[in-house]
């Protein structure tokens, strides 16, 4: 949500002060792109919760 937000937010303003292109596909490209990364980003989180836990007895 915070990357259709901020996405939203830069080309409104590239719109606002005619600075570069606002283009509705940049919106729809950087929230994809925000999407995967917070799932890679949980995929992450969870290999190391069960790297951890599983070598959490031998320390």
């Amino acid at each position: 949500m915070a990357g259709i937000c901020l996405s939203g937010i830069i080309e409104v303003s590239q719109f606002a002060f005619c600075k570069g292109l606002c283009e509705t596909d940049d919106v729809i490209h950087n929230s994809v792109g925000a999407f995967l990364g917070y799932l890679g980003f949980l995929g992450i989180l969870k290999g190391k919760r069960i790297l951890f836990s599983k070598f959490s007895g031998f320390l």
